[in-house]
């Protein structure tokens, strides 16, 4: 049969479309037949699956749906967190000053250094005897 005698395959009404528009509108038919294959066959795969896994004892606690929905918000409980934080800290402090309680650090100052402080120390002692800090740095300034 000769190529000018064959009829046009019914469900090609793209044939009145440029070559470049036809081969794209293709080219995203097969795309989407493809995707659609793909969804097919991951929806089977997963017909087999339960997911529902199973947890540790510890794990379930954490993730207590229950606990969540209980909690209110967190604009309506900083005051109530900082404050456990700020004990927290005070505590941890409390502690860090009991063990370090037997410390008893003295740096040991350079003979030399000590004098020229001393000597500063007198000079600005004279200076500045009856005015107090505020005076004292405004005058520096």
């Amino acid at each position: 049969m000769p190529k000018s005698a064959r009829k046009p395959i019914k469900g090609k009404e793209n044939d009145e479309l440029p070559l470049a528009q036809r081969l794209t509108h293709e080219a995203d038919l097969r795309k989407e037949k493809r995707e659609k294959l793909k969804r097919e066959l991951d929806m089977e795969q997963m017909k087999d699956c339960s997911f529902k896994p199973k947890l540790m004892t510890a794990s379930s606690s954490v993730v207590n749906i229950n606990k969540f929905n209980s909690v209110a918000p967190i604009h309506e409980r900083v005051n109530e967190l900082q404050k456990e934080k700020n004990e927290k800290l005070q505590k941890l402090r409390m502690k860090s000053e009991q063990d370090q309680s037997d410390l008893t650090f003295q740096p040991m100052v350079n003979q030399k250094s000590a004098k020229i402080a001393e000597v500063k120390k007198q000079e600005d002692g004279d200076h500045h005897r009856n005015h107090n800090v505020v005076d004292r740095l405004y005058a520096e300034a």
